[in-house]
């Protein structure tokens, strides 16, 4: 995708490095969608050494921060879409913006935002990224229209493209077992906003920010099927300040990481984070005892998991856990075979999934969770797991040596 974008500005002075790594001819903005290309968009962005800068979109509602822009993807089961800078200069400019998406299937998602953007922060060129580009004629007819009603360019390109077709009548069925610990909807006032806000402040500078939530209680948790639950923690230098608040108005204060591309990241940060990835990896190696390894995303949270993956031997597998619903049918040749449901650990209103799990497939999983949660949020996907006889899950989570007093906006 990366070299897509490199055909297109061909004759813009843009070039490849030794390193195989691309330099671009001015800044350019690279944002990828939650929830699937927040991992893909970082993908991309990672094969630029020079002028790029990378953001992803998130359905999170961060506290301290207003949204940039939101918007809407019409046709998806969660359709709002926020974004946050911590400084809007960083968008008040005339930089090419590069849209990185999984798959185009009407298009609108990009041309929505483009849109939102252009009523704040006018710019002449768009680039959109995509694995897979299923639009009609109809649909690509709107594109052209769009660039003529705004006066810019919008160019699309993908890896594979094609039409789909569909048939039959729509079976209504549960996607999968359902797993929920009976105190996994816990009550969003346990801890009121004052109490709240004291154990932050109070745990802000500790070298162990999972005491925040008594996350390690949940090794003492005893799971049906014997599973190994083990808690390790990673040090990074510094936290992001910045809390979040869910669907039941629950405020997680635990600090964000920087190298996610939420608030927007640098190459810089993105090699910090390559770095990050390499020490980690190596560490957790040595923790692995068996031949067939899952390293486990949550949510958006998935680029620097399988990052750290990639420095843990062979046979490593990556995925994660997702808001999408996709029924399986357990067969020969068929993509989804396995389906786990379960509330998510950041918002326990909000169902999630995670997929082609069968008992036996693997004998350990590493479990990434961008923050520290409370171990009643983090049970009923243990139990998911626990169901298809995996032997160990390392719950593997990130602690600060400090957490910025303010963002640093240079």
């Amino acid at each position: 995708m990366a070299k897509r974008l490199m055909e297109a500005l061909d004759g813009e002075q843009a070039y490849v490095t030794p390193k195989g790594t691309f330099v671009l001819p001015s800044s350019h903005l690279f944002i990828g969608f939650a929830e699937t290309a927040t991992a893909l968009g970082q993908a991309v962005f990672s094969c630029f050494e020079q002028n790029a800068l990378y953001w992803h979109t998130t359905r999170e509602k961060i506290n301290e921060l207003p949204d940039l822009f939101d918007f809407e993807e019409e046709h998806c089961h969660a359709p709002e879409h926020r974004l946050y800078a911590v400084k809007a200069s960083f968008f008040d400019n005339d930089h090419p913006i590069v849209l990185i998406d999984d798959e185009l299937t009407t298009g609108k998602s990009a041309l929505n935002f483009i849109k939102t953007i252009e009523q704040k922060y006018s710019r002449k060129n768009y680039y959109v990224l995509t694995l897979l580009d299923w639009r009609s004629q109809e649909d690509r007819a709107a594109l052209k229209q769009m660039e003529k009603e705004l006066g810019v360019s919008i160019q699309v390109f993908s890896l594979l493209s094609g039409t789909l077709e569909s048939w039959g009548t729509v079976v209504e069925r549960e996607i999968g077992t359902f797993y929920n610990a009976e105190n996994a909807y816990w009550a969003h006032n346990r801890f009121n906003e004052k109490d709240l806000t004291e154990k932050v402040t109070h745990k802000a500078s500790s070298p162990s920010l999972s005491c925040l939530y008594d996350l390690k209680e949940v090794e003492r948790e005893p799971l049906a099927g014997g599973t190994a639950v083990e808690v390790i923690e990673y040090e990074v230098e510094q936290g992001l300040p910045f809390t979040s608040m869910d669907s039941t108005g629950w405020v997680n204060g635990a600090p964000y990481l920087p190298y996610t591309g939420r608030f927007g990241m640098t190459t810089k940060e993105q090699a910090q984070m390559e770095a990050l990835a390499c020490k980690v990896g190596t560490q957790l190696q040595q923790l692995r005892r068996g031949s067939k390894t899952l390293c486990l995303g949550t949510g958006e949270f998935m680029y620097l998991p399988f990052k750290i993956a990639s420095y843990m031997g062979e046979k490593v597998l990556v995925q994660a856990t997702t808001r999408s619903p996709v029924y399986p049918v357990d067969k020969e040749d068929y993509g989804i075979r396995h389906a786990l449901a379960f509330p998510s650990a950041d918002d326990p209103l909000i169902p999630n999934y995670v997929y082609n799990i069968g008992v036996g497939k693997y004998e350990e999983i590493f479990l990434f969770l961008e923050r520290p949660l409370p171990k009643e949020r983090i049970i009923p996907l243990l139990q998911a797991l626990d169901s298809t006889g995996i032997q160990s899950i390392y719950i593997v989570v990130p602690v600060y040596g400090s957490v910025l007093n303010q963002f640093d906006e240079s």
